[in-house]
């Protein structure tokens, strides 16, 4: 086990002086900055976002190849080079996985995408591995790649587990955007693009851009970078230091700083806790009740973040791909939204023949065909889908409109569970 570092109290406050002397001189070198302008930057992308710019890349044909596919998977540690990339499906989100690239019987490539350092879900990765395995798909033709900002976040055990290793093998591949896309980007994919793709040229142009822009390595931003390292310089005392001591001394106060966001974070998490064990506690009440009973024992599936994620509900014997949940769902929903969605999804392999009885019946029954048009999204994996309008944010309702908001909705959806039930084991 590791050893974590603890900083007296008066070195803490210290360092969140300094913090805030930082940001103060950053607001004010800021002004001088030229003016720019990134689409991307502007629309704030997240996780998904990343994940469904780099599937549309990838996706890109050209007669019948697929050359920046075929350039992305040269990156893949033990690609296997007699596969021959015919006709490849391309999906986001598809099972939960952020991109997925297959062709049945041939090949599959999961990237699960950590840009933002989004948290690991339990057993995540081994999840994904298992449900691509069922698309006919040969588990020595199975690739998995760990994608994150900078490659400083590794996959945690208890989703990379012991079992993924082992199905994955020498087929894991960890990348990032800093060392490994950006560059891709620049020196290989854009160089390679014809003078008339203009629209895919521009959308390149525009990704590295925003790339650069994370990274701090944006041409118009030298001066300000300088100005960064000069206020830097002078806020730590690095004038005059070897390179040896400048890095030393950086290190120290990262440390540090991280130790100060930690604390910040942990502060933060309290929070969000304290919100998400409400809505928890009120929905394991309302499913405990006596008329679920002949269901069995509810399963809560919590998979929020700080921006959509999810948050799942279903009796324990059905499958996990068969489940109502509310959706996205994290704390900017919850703190920000005058409004949340649940649905009844119903996910799961093309192939799955129970499935597809299942999915038919439903939509055959006589109750089913009498939901409004307005509550069936028209998507494959949703079967009903109803919007939630709020006088204010559900954080911010009094506990009893929070129990009386969620009583309401699951008394509405209740139908659906029998309705599932009804034709499941048909």
């Amino acid at each position: 086990m590791g050893h974590e570092t603890f900083y007296p109290e008066e070195e803490l406050i210290k360092v969140l002086e300094e913090v805030k002397d930082i940001h103060t001189s950053i607001k004010e070198a800021s002004k001088n900055r030229p003016y720019h302008i990134n689409v991307i930057d502007e629309l704030h992308a997240n996780e998904n976002a990343h994940s469904r710019i780099l599937n549309k890349l990838l996706s890109y044909p050209k007669g019948s190849e697929y050359p920046i596919l075929q350039s992305f998977v040269r990156k893949l540690h033990n690609w296997d080079k007699e596969i021959v990339i015919n006709t490849p499906s391309f999906s986001n989100e598809l099972e939960r996985i952020d991109c997925l690239i297959q062709e049945k019987n041939k090949y599959a490539i999961i990237i699960e995408n950590k840009i933002h350092d989004a948290a690991d879900q339990q057993n995540q990765l081994e999840k994904y591995l298992d449900k691509v395995r069922t698309h006919d798909i040969p588990n020595e033709h199975i690739w998995v790649v760990y994608l994150t900002r900078d490659g400083r976040k590794m996959p945690e055990s208890y989703s990379l587990t012991e079992k993924a290793k082992k199905m994955v093998g020498n087929r894991y591949t960890p990348l990032n955007y800093r060392f490994d896309i950006l560059p891709w980007l620049r020196e290989d994919v854009l160089p390679s693009c014809m003078i008339k793709e203009e629209w895919l040229i521009s959308a390149i142009k525009q990704y590295i851009d925003h790339l650069e822009g994370m990274f701090q390595e944006r041409k118009d931003d030298e001066k300000y970078n300088n100005t960064m390292k000069e206020i830097i310089n002078k806020q730590f005392k690095l004038e005059n230091l070897t390179d040896k001591d400048v890095f030393n001394k950086l290190l120290e106060e990262e440390k540090q700083i991280e130790k100060v966001r930690d604390s910040i974070r942990n502060y933060r998490m309290t929070i969000d806790k304290r919100i998400i064990d409400t809505f928890t506690l009120i929905t394991k009440n309302y499913y405990n009740q006596e008329k679920f009973k002949k269901y069995g024992n509810f399963k809560i599936v919590d998979c929020h973040k700080d921006e959509e994620g999810y948050y799942q509900i279903l009796p324990e014997k059905w499958p996990s791909c068969i489940h109502l949940e509310w959706v996205p769902f994290g704390m900017k929903q919850l703190l920000n939204d005058k409004s949340l969605t649940i649905v009844l999804h119903i996910e799961g392999s093309a192939n799955d023949e129970k499935l597809k009885r299942l999915k038919d019946n439903i939509c055959n029954d006589p109750d089913y065909q009498k939901i409004p048009k307005n509550n069936l999204p028209g998507r494959t994996a949703t079967f009903y889908s109803k919007k939630i309008e709020l006088n204010m944010p559900f954080a911010t309702l009094p506990d009893d409109e929070k129990k009386d908001v969620l009583h309401k909705t699951y008394s509405e959806t209740a139908w659906l569970i029998d309705l599932v039930e009804k034709y499941l084991n048909n």
